[in-house]
């Protein structure tokens, strides 16, 4: 949010470069996603540009979708940058930017297209005044370089978490059983908590499900598919450890204990029922830090 009258000047000078050092590195990201994710637009009804609830999430950097009232020629130059920016984004997230394309690879092909683009939209006078109109392909844009950047953040997580489990002497599946798994999953659990609070209680149970049965299924299908693609034609040589074997142990029991009691019960759980899956995974927890104790 913006300065209240003399709040920034206020106090020593550690204390107000501090605020506006915190201030940069804040809108860091911010502008770095602006620059490259294509901008969302809403046709707002509201007559003051201030009272519209897209204006006011995009000013306090909740989201990044705009209100077509405040669009401007800040908003233009970052949308003529897309080209150019975008499909960097994507190739980097799905490590295609190295393939080569004759002589030079595919990164610089495509930034020189960009390039291109973006210098015709310019010279046209692309949405210099209005926003593009074309909302389905903007959509479709936007949550195609949100998944990239999702693939990028997860990808360096993975490699911190490795380094961590190197230098800590942890095996590195044991990680993903516990931090990776809880940093994955705490988005999720946040959203179907809340959802169950505001009494959604079949869409939160259908969420629970159907979150990792899309990762396992499909997550795991494209990583084997991409894997087998790299090695071919050589094969994939997977090595099961104890703790993912104690994994998908304690995953068949719970699934097959929960059609059992929810057919029992008539489709009716309750909250020993909850109770009882926290203490399943408290002792898969403790069962899997004491594989790896020992086995050390």
């Amino acid at each position: 949010g913006e300065c209240a009258a003399g709040e920034c000047a206020a106090g020593p000078l550690w204390i107000r470069v501090l605020r506006v050092s915190t201030r940069v590195v804040g809108a860091v990201p911010r502008l770095v996603l602006l620059a490259t994710i294509p901008p969302i637009v809403h046709d707002c009804e509201v007559a003051d540009p201030l009272a519209c609830p897209y204006a006011t999430s995009f000013a306090s950097g909740d989201s990044l979708e705009l209100c077509a009232h405040t669009w401007s020629e800040m908003y233009r130059a970052f949308l003529l940058l897309c080209p150019m920016t975008s499909p960097l984004v994507f190739l980097r997230a799905f490590e295609l930017h190295a393939l080569p394309v004759g002589k030079v690879v595919l990164w610089q092909v495509s930034l020189a297209a960009g390039a291109l683009v973006s210098l015709v939209m310019w010279r046209t006078n692309f949405a210099r005044t209005t926003p593009p109109k074309s909302e389905l392909i903007n959509n479709v844009l936007s949550f195609v370089i949100s998944l990239s950047w999702l693939n990028i953040t997860a990808t360096e997580l993975l490699s911190l978490l490795s380094l961590i489990a190197t230098e800590a002497g942890v095996p590195p599946a044991f990680i993903g059983l516990t931090l990776l798994t809880w940093g994955n999953s705490a988005g999720d659990l946040a959203a179907n908590a809340a959802m169950a609070r505001a009494k959604n209680v079949r869409m939160a149970l259908s969420a629970c499900y159907a979150g990792p049965a899309f990762n396992l299924l499909f997550g795991l299908g494209c990583t084997l598919v991409v894997q087998c693609a790299r090695s071919y034609p050589e094969a994939v040589h997977l090595s099961l450890r104890v703790d993912i074997a104690m994994a998908q142990a304690f995953l068949l029991a719970t699934l097959g204990l929960t059609v059992v009691f929810t057919w029992a019960r008539r489709h009716t759980l309750s909250r020993r029922f909850g109770l009882g899956l926290i203490a399943v995974y408290g002792t898969f927890t403790l069962v899997t830090v004491g594989i790896n104790v020992l086995g050390r």
